[in-house]
């Protein structure tokens, strides 16, 4: 059976390719739509990472922490359907670096990170001086 030919398909790849080439560039690209997805939370004792990772091994990813980022990398991979064309694709695949700028010192040997159902979670313990502090005011 043959699709009827949609006209904007090309555009849409062609699209696709220029938010892939100006993301890698400062300042052009958006870091919202780049793989994987994270939410950032934080209280006063933590920040917590969540990352969606779909259809990625947790032993194909690598967290590392260095100066003031976190940075995730690995590599995801699409299965193939053996000889079918690809109508729609959407999904990325191939290797990934996400880079999350943290902005307060954290307790680099009790990060933690768990994985389940495709979400990593990165739990980044504060450091005290990280940590809001109560003032007392003095009376004179």
């Amino acid at each position: 059976m043959q699709w009827p030919r949609d006209p904007f398909r090309e555009l849409e790849r062609i699209r696709g390719e220029m938010d892939r080439m100006f993301s890698r560039v400062p300042f052009f690209g958006s870091t919202q739509s780049q793989f994987p997805l994270v939410n950032l939370y934080e209280n006063a004792d933590t920040i917590t990472i969540l990352a969606e990772v779909p259809g990625v091994k947790k032993e194909e990813i690598d967290i590392n922490m260095q100066e003031s980022y976190l940075i995730l990398t690995g590599k995801r991979e699409t299965p193939s359907y053996g000889r079918a064309e690809i109508l729609r694709k959407e999904q990325p695949e191939g290797s990934f670096e996400k880079r999350i700028r943290i902005p307060v010192a954290i307790k680099h040997d009790q990060i933690k990170a768990s994985y389940k159902d495709g979400v990593l979670s990165i739990t980044l313990p504060k450091s005290e001086e990280a940590k809001p502090k109560q003032i007392t005011i003095e009376t004179e």
